[in-house]
Parts: C-alpha cells; sequence; structure tokens
C-alpha cells in the first residue's frame, strides 16, 4: 500500500477500518483468483473432470492470462488510496499481466538450465524464490507506474491552463528534462516547483 500511495502520489494514509476492509479483500479475493488460473493451467484438474477434450490449450492460456489480468486489475484499483479510473487500471495490469507472462516463461526457461545446488545445496530454493518475488514485484511496479501516469495525465487536464495543445510534447519534453536534471542533483521536484519552472 506505501509503495502504490507513492506511485499515485497520495500524501494520506488509510482510516484503520478502510484497511482492514481492504485487506480483507485483497488478501481473500486475490489468492482465490490466483488459485484459480493455477487450477486452469494446470490441465490434469480438467482431465480429471472430463473437459479435456473440449478444450484446447489455448484456451488454458487465455483462461490463465484474464485471471492474472483480473488480479492486477483489482490490486490498481482497491489498493491505492485514491479513485482509480477502471480503464486506467485496465491498461496498467494489460501492461503487468504481459510482463509476467514474459518473465514467467524467461523464469522457467533460465532456472531450468542452471544448477543452483551446486553453490546452495539443500537451501537453493531459497534464493530462488526471492529472485522470482523480485522478479514479480518489478512486474506490478511497471504496471502500477503506468495506471498512475495514465491517472495523472488524465487529471492535468481539470487545470486551467495556458499552453496551446499542439505544445503539450515539448511541454512534456522540458518536464522530464528539469526532473532530469533535479534527479542528478539528487532533490526531487514537486508540481508546483515545475510550474514555476514553467
Amino acid at each position: 500500500e506505501v509503495a502504490f500511495n507513492r506511485i499515485w502520489r497520495v500524501d494520506r494514509n488509510r482510516t484503520l477500518l478502510n484497511r482492514v476492509v481492504m485487506y480483507w479483500a485483497v488478501l481473500t479475493l486475490a489468492p482465490l483468483l490466483i488459485a484459480a488460473a493455477i487450477a486452469i493451467s494446470t490441465q490434469k484438474v480438467f482431465a480429471t473432470l472430463g473437459l479435456q477434450e473440449g478444450l484446447s490449450p489455448g484456451v488454458y492460456r487465455l483462461g490463465v492470462f484474464f485471471l492474472y489480468w483480473l488480479v492486477f486489475s483489482l490490486f490498481f484499483l482497491l489498493v491505492p488510496n485514491r479513485r482509480v479510473r477502471i480503464k486506467h487500471a485496465l491498461i496498467g495490469a494489460l501492461l503487468s499481466t504481459i510482463l509476467f507472462e514474459l518473465a514467467k516463461a524467461g523464469f522457467v526457461a533460465y532456472v531450468s538450465n542452471t544448477n543452483y545446488k551446486v553453490i546452495y545445496g539443500a537451501l537453493a530454493t531459497v534464493p530462488i524464490f526471492l529472485f522470482w518475488l523480485y522478479l514479480v514485484w518489478i512486474v506490478i511496479l511497471f504496471g502500477a507506474s503506468l495506471a498512475a501516469s495514465l491517472t495523472t495525465f488524465s487529471d492535468i487536464r481539470k487545470y486551467d491552463t495556458d499552453w496551446p495543445v499542439r505544445w503539450e510534447f515539448q511541454l512534456v519534453y522540458r518536464l522530464v528534462g528539469h526532473l532530469w536534471s533535479a534527479q542528478r542533483e539528487g532533490r526531487s521536484l514537486s508540481r508546483e516547483q515545475l510550474l514555476e519552472l514553467e
């Protein structure tokens, strides 16, 4: 929640009651959806039910993809302490889902071609698991950053500005330049400071 609030630039935390309700929703819905995705991805479950013949492997993959998309969308809608449009959450979740599938394929290919037991012995699963958590968290943060950026850029239209529409790209380029200069000096810029610079 802290990371998502920082990404969406939310400066106030939820009340205790709202936190409990939100955590309860995330902790009950997300594992159920992830378990459903895992169940769909394991085709043996459908083979025992006699449904294997009617469904192709593409349908399984598509079902898993949509379930992961739904899980990421719920994270981006429920966790930040602000209103996030469903459209923006879906776009950010789509990026996270695509990156998650790529990371999963790359991780499986990498782990299957290396021998961690030579270095770590019986504890080889611990660094592998920690590396997988690191990859998943990066994927989630990429999608959250995209969703927050879409939310921020749509919110800016509410402010009355004197900039013509045809100069928006140049303005964004200049703002990124100001942020880059500030980052090189080890400081941050608020929205008000950026407006003063422009």
